[in-house]
């Protein structure tokens, strides 16, 4: 074929009289280079640069061959001919045409990684890098402080960056965590052929913030949700309020799994309440996404639109299809096409992993306290904005976490979040916590034992998503276990003891059931996470001198073989120098799990011991030679692989030199000025057997590990039970720890309802004071049928909003199953909770501050019913003053007369108030009017403290100076009181 090629050209050339000058013209084309790419074989052309043949190969090099291919085969299906066999004549170049020069074939897979994960950054693996190429380089390099190259190609410029394989999951977090973009991993795969030199890679996952698994810059103490919303298709940019909705909300990293129908209206709510890391819409709702009256909904979140394709992603679960089939059977539409969203975006965003999720559990709103997202964010319970971030800081989440366990930790975050209305869940929480605060050794043990205890729960997670070692997450599993057997052996030995606890302690017991054979099986299979033995002394250090030291070798050897150690440890206490590609593998299944495994091993360790043997007999030979003298095991010297360099005194080398070759039993390869090489004569076979049953060795324990994996997986839920039930407890410790270094008392729950309490503290003013040494004031409330609002009047800065968010965590605190900061607390149970706090305004949304107050207004007085409380802070004060209390006013009276709710009413208008509730007929007797106390001796003071009365001043003046105003406009303010006041008088 060379030959056609060489003949047509010289043929051609003499036809146009050009001779040798059109020959050398012709070289140049790329004809002629894809006739090169002929004699080098190598599917690239011959002047392809080393560099980028060392790129395309993964860093290793590239070593082009001369001889041709016999025939070629055709290429498979999608795959584009090689440059090697033209299809036809047509598609020759002859210097006529201008076709665009192609990328280099690692450029062009690369272009093609690009287009089709659009929306993501592609993170290259090119050997021990991860690289960035073409405009994302250009973008993304300089956010991850990398500087940016180019690699120059025959007709293209390439802008490229990269970084260290090590570097991965710091570069990951700076791209989701803080930039929040997707990353999409390309990996390289070594075990992949193809049909030319270039490494096999794709997308091995793609990382986003609702699908972490294991990064190390997860908060593990909170859980990590991807959220789905599906909405009914063809609905128009304007959705109903009663438009329903499918809820899915998922952590992938620990298996939770819940499903919920909700509406549009309360579809904000139900966000703020889960709090997601990512949210999943339709991809029908991105081509219209700021037309819809819901995209504001979103605006807090990290969405992604995803289309759902082909596959029924229900059958993905971890049950059988029909099973899985029944209990879909039974959800909604829109709750079906939400978990076919969430589970079709795991598939495209977690290729290679293995999802172990459960059925997801049906969320039923009915049976826990509602509370809309506004009460959430007023009431800080486990978030506080401040300067553009969240903190933890100043919440009720942090005052109350008491937890010891990452999983618990989580939990506590969820009770919080949904505190319960069934009276008697409740009220069996807080037996829980009265037995565990009043018993104080069996909380100190609980808490010891849970202390001790991993996050198991994500290593079965991790076991199932194949992340990381599967034996260090079996062993993390069986750890957990023999913990939670630990804790239950305590519950036991307390329900023993007997007395009032017995009956409670019994009842816990029997929902709390640990899978002790799942321990039991990870333990007879695997080698315990033991202390490796210490390494030997070097041979010849010991005062005994080489002889015994070199009999001492082999005495350890022969020690060394026993049911729990393997090869690996063999080649510590010998004091062994090197690596072998092999036997760095640590066996992991124990020696006598089967008959398989204890003969490889007996085989393997008879090799390792002749090998040991051959080694000490060489060291004992220089030791009669020269006693200083040294043999070190080297895997390569030279062109030589697996010898021995023996070093010694110059005197004493060649009386050495002369040993080894009298012995007959070493075979010396080289002689050098200062050292000699040897290897043993048998040294070649004894390795290549060696290395052969340890990779046999490894291969069966990989079996064994997997069939192991399969059945922890089949029990996974039992597991799960088990981990939950610790949980509970942890969680429920956590609060009689609060009660009892607090002295919170139990809430008594009532049918009225009432609201009642003696001597209440808000726990987190409580708790910051106490670390400033300073007493916190206490208050008593009395909400009841009798009087349902309380009108609270003062000054600002007097207590008027900390005294109704204190109520209201109060609430939250008794209803979550906690105790509560009073002396006294007994109250009916409430359904919904609402708040109207603070004053803030809403741009994006096209809402004024006053237009935001309304609306929050607007939605108390058309949800709450007689068995809610309502939080409200100074109605009307985003408008005219007339108007204002206009407002006020017509607020307070429907909450008492139509809503019958109970109601603390904080505002500036009490006088006002009280002459129009005088002149408009209400029954007075349903609002009570309280002011907070000032003290005016010298400076002022506020006292905190609640009484009864009406406040005539807000001291508005006197706070402004103790802010800062300045005297010059304090005197125009003072001006302009009297003003208004003479001409108040002079209209009356």
């Amino acid at each position: 074929m060379i030959r056609v090629y060489l003949f047509q050209t010289r043929l051609l050339g003499s036809q146009l009289g050009r001779g040798r000058h059109f020959v050398r013209r012709l070289a140049s084309t790329r004809w002629l280079r894809a006739l090169s790419t002929v004699c080098s074989g190598s599917g690239k052309p011959a002047g392809h640069s080393s560099a980028e043949q060392g790129l395309e190969n993964g860093g290793a090099p590239h070593f082009p061959t001369t001889s041709l291919p016999r025939t070629s085969t055709a290429p498979p299906s999608g795959a584009s001919p090689s440059v090697s066999s033209p299809a036809s004549p047509d598609d020759w170049d002859r210097g006529g045409k201008t076709k665009a020069t192609a990328l280099t074939p690692l450029y062009a897979s690369i272009r093609k990684l690009l287009d089709e994960n659009k929306g993501n950054v592609c993170l290259v693996q090119v050997g021990s890098f991860y690289e960035l190429y073409f405009e994302q380089a250009t973008l993304i390099a300089p956010q991850l402080g990398i500087k940016v190259a180019t690699r120059q190609t025959s007709n293209h410029t390439v802008p490229m960056a990269g970084f260290p394989v090590g570097q991965l999951q710091k570069n990951v977090k700076i791209l989701v965590h803080d930039l929040h973009l997707n990353v999409a991993i390309v990996d390289q795969y070594q075990d992949v052929c193809t049909e030319t030199d270039l490494k096999h890679r794709r997308v091995s996952r793609i990382v986003s913030p609702g699908t972490l698994v294991d990064e190390s810059f997860m908060n593990f103490a909170r859980n990590n949700y991807l959220v789905a919303v599906s909405v009914p298709p063809n609905v128009g940019p304007v959705f109903d309020p009663d438009t329903p909705v499918g809820l899915l909300w998922a952590d992938i990293s620990v298996g939770e799994f819940y499903v919920q129908q909700t509406c549009v209206r309360d579809l904000a709510a139900e966000l703020t309440r889960i709090s997601p890391s990512e949210v999943i819409l339709p991809k029908g709702l991105e081509d219209h996404a700021h037309t819809y009256n819901i995209a504001g909904l979103f605006r807090r979140y990290f969405v992604r639109y995803h289309c759902v394709r082909y596959a029924n992603h229900k059958l993905r679960l971890a049950h059988d299809s029909t099973a899985t089939r029944r209990f879909v059977e039974g959800f909604s539409v829109r709750e079906q096409a939400a978990v076919n969203l969430i589970l079709s975006y795991m598939a495209v965003n977690l290729p290679d992993r293995a999802l172990l999720l459960g059925l997801p559990t049906r969320f039923v709103n009915e049976r826990f306290l509602a509370m809309d997202a506004r009460t959430r964010h007023a009431l800080e319970l486990s978030g506080r904005s401040t300067a553009g971030s969240v903190s933890v800081a100043g919440t009720l989440w942090l005052v109350v976490r008491r937890t010891v366990t990452a999983s618990g930790t989580r939990l506590l975050a969820q009770w919080l979040n949904l505190p319960l209305v069934d009276e008697a869940a409740v009220r069996e929480r807080h037996d829980y916590v009265a037995l565990l605060k009043d018993d104080h050794i069996l909380r100190t043990r609980v808490t010891a034992t849970l202390s001790d205890m991993g996050d198991f729960a994500r290593a079965v997670q991790k076991l199932a998503l194949r992340s990381g070692s599967a034996v260090a997450h079996l062993h993390s599993i069986a750890d957990g276990l023999g913990k939670l057997q630990r804790l239950h052996s305590v519950l036991r030995d307390a329900q023993a003891a007997g007395g009032d606890r017995a009956h409670l302690l019994g009842r816990f017991l029997a929902t709390f059931s640990v899978p002790a054979d799942v321990e039991a099986a990870i333990g007879w299979t695997l080698v315990d996470d033991a202390p490796k033995p210490e390494v030997g002394p070097e041979i010849g250090s010991e005062p005994g001198g080489p002889r015994e030291s070199a009999h001492k070798l082999q005495r350890q050897l022969v020690a060394a073989v026993d049911s729990r150690c393997h090869t690996a440890d063999l080649y510590q206490r010998a004091g062994r120098t090197g690596t072998e590609s092999i036997l760095t593998h640590q066996f992991c299944v124990r020696r006598d799990y089967d008959r398989i495994t204890a003969a490889l091993h007996d085989e393997l360790d008879a090799l390792v011991q002749l090998e040991m043997r051959l080694f000490a007999d060489l060291q004992r030979l220089v030791a009669l030679v020269d006693p200083k003298g040294s043999v070190n095991r080297r895997d390569r010297v030279g062109k030589q692989f697996h010898v021995m360099a023996v070093q010694c005194a110059q005197k004493n080398l060649a009386r050495a030199f002369a040993a080894i070759e009298q012995h007959g039993g070493f075979v010396i390869l080289e002689r050098r000025k200062q050292s000699v090489l040897v290897k043993p004569v048998h040294w070649a076979e004894v390795l290549e057997k060696r290395d052969a049953v340890a990779a046999q060795l490894a291969a069966h324990e990989h079996k064994v590990v997997e069939q192991l994996r399969y059945d922890i997986l089949a029990r996974v839920a039992q597991i799960r039970d088990a981990a939950r039930c610790a949980d509970v407890l942890d969680v429920l410790s956590a609060f009689a720890r609060v009660a009892y270094e607090h002295n919170w008392v139990r809430p008594i729950f009532c049918d009225a309802p009432v609201l009642e309490v003696t001597r209440g503290r808000h726990p987190v003013v409580e708790a910051k004071l106490r670390d400033n040494s300073v007493m916190f004031a206490p208050n008593d409330t009395q909400l009841d049928s009798d009087s349902l609002v309380w009108v609270i009047l003062g000054p600002n800065m007097g207590g008027k909003s900390t005294f109704l968010r204190q109520n209201a965590l109060l609430v939250i605190l008794a209803q979550m199953g906690a105790f509560v900061p009073a002396q006294h607390a007994r109250l009916g149970m409430v359904d919904r909770l609402f708040t109207r706090i603070g004053a803030d305004d809403d741009i994006y949304s096209d809402m004024s501050t006053f237009m935001l107050e309304m609306t929050e207004t607007s939605n108390i007085l058309a949800h709450a019913t007689a068995r809610s409380l309502a939080i409200v802070d100074e109605i009307g004060r985003g408008t005219s003053s007339n108007e204002g209390l206009a407002i006020a006013y017509a607020t307070l009276v429907t909450l008492a007369t139509h809503n019958r709710c109970r109601t603390l009413f904080a505002t500036h208008y009490g006088p006002e108030l009280k002459r129009l509730l005088d002149r408009d007929g209400v029954d007075t007797k349903l609002f009570r009017f309280f002011q907070t106390k000032v003290s005016t001796d010298g400076a002022l003071r506020f006292d905190h403290t609640l009484s009864p009365g009406l406040s005539e001043r807000s001291y508005a003046f006197e706070i402004a100076q103790m802010a800062g105003f300045p005297a010059s406009a304090l005197e125009h303010a003072t001006r302009a009181q009297r003003l208004l006041g003479l001409g108040e008088a002079a209209e009356g």
